[in-house]
């Protein structure tokens, strides 16, 4: 593969805010906000973001809502929701499964 052919990956880290019933959604907001600056900023790259993204996809929370509207809206999906991954649950605690993403990718990057 030709060097013009290659695409930077940008990997943003992350560590939003926890969910506290309606005292955090506005930092939660500008976080993303902040996040989605920062992929348009940097369109000719493949983006990963990683860390600790404070929602559980299982559960009917209001981060979790603006979670996905933001993932939605720029078009980019936990990789446990990638076509390439077969994890059904990231994290077990006492028995119970939680849906706990650590990493969220553009849809159209490969996983290898």
């Amino acid at each position: 593969m030709e060097s013009s052919q290659w695409k930077v990956l940008f990997k943003i880290c992350v560590y939003l805010p926890y969910e506290d019933g309606h005292s955090n959604v506005d930092a939660y907001v500008d976080e993303l906000s902040q996040i989605e600056s920062l992929i348009d900023n940097n369109l000719d790259c493949h983006v990963a973001i990683c860390g600790d993204f404070n929602v559980d996809f299982f559960r009917n929370w209001l981060h979790t809502a603006l979670f996905n509207s933001f993932c939605e809206n720029v078009n980019i999906k936990p990789v446990c929701g990638h076509s390439a991954c077969t994890i059904d649950y990231t994290y077990n605690f006492e028995m119970v499964r939680f849906n706990i993403h650590y990493w969220i990718i553009f849809q159209r990057l490969t996983l290898l």
